[in-house]
């Protein structure tokens, strides 16, 4: 089997449903999954692709982003879907005020950088986790809302992350077991959380960035991190 169709009325697919369908290079669903057990296209090494069809209104997630199998490299959405579409293999789901929210990063996407822009309002559990290649990320919020837990999780070859823009939202431990994070660069005011990094453990150097006005010292728990602050900001320095 190469192509395989779910159609609209599935709300589940059970845990290793299609399990060992090693030759599966496409994955067509047009159904709003309710239910998805674990890993039910274990050892689908060939499925890179997965289409949305225009019914779909709800996707599932794990926190190994593996619910597709360990090689999807895009999401494609077909383009009369009202509830999601999908940029460069990412996929979103469409606001009422024109904004987006990140869904879903494929978790074999082979890009070593990624730029979450400026018309993405929010970004789900999840969203960005398990992937192994991208190595720099940059939030370029416009009142972003990052107020959930793991948005960012095991991202085992994630080295730097910036912070950019304006925040209007930001969880505990949003930033999770992302082993290889050396260096944080905070270009904008984040709002007040007791923790923003867990399991970073490798965080070498925080960039403080000249425009920032609040640091709050509780975002970077027990980090033995060094500061470093830009030579124009007035209000820090290092």
């Amino acid at each position: 089997i190469k192509q395989l169709t779910i159609p609209d009325g599935v709300t589940a697919i059970n845990t290793g449903a299609f399990s060992g369908c090693e030759n599966l290079e496409e994955l067509y669903y047009n159904c709003s999954l309710t239910s998805m057990g674990t890993t039910p296209f274990l050892n689908c090494t060939a499925l890179k692709t997965i289409y949305i069809g225009e019914n779909v209104s709800g996707v599932a997630v794990n926190a190994d982003n593996n619910c597709y199998g360990t090689e999807v490299e895009a999401f494609v959405v077909d383009e009369n879907n009202p509830n999601y579409l999908s940029k460069d293999g990412v996929l979103y789901r469409k606001r009422d005020d024109g904004k987006y929210d990140l869904q879903l990063y494929p978790v074999a996407k082979k890009d070593k950088s990624f730029t979450v822009s400026t018309d993405v309002k929010y970004m789900r559990k999840y969203a960005l986790s398990g992937n192994p290649y991208v190595r720099e990320i940059i939030i370029d919020g416009s009142d972003f809302e990052m107020n959930t837990a793991y948005a960012l999780y095991n991202l085992s070859s994630l080295e730097k992350l910036t912070f950019q823009g304006t925040y209007k939202y930001i969880s505990n431990n949003c930033v999770s077991s992302c082993e290889s994070l050396k260096e944080l660069y905070l270009n904008a005011d984040l709002p007040y959380s007791s923790s923003l990094f867990s399991g970073c453990d490798s965080l070498a150097q925080i960039y403080i960035g000249a425009d920032v006005t609040k640091v709050y010292g509780m975002h970077f728990g027990d980090t033995e991190a060094a500061f470093v602050v830009d030579d124009a900001n007035a209000n820090y320095i290092s």
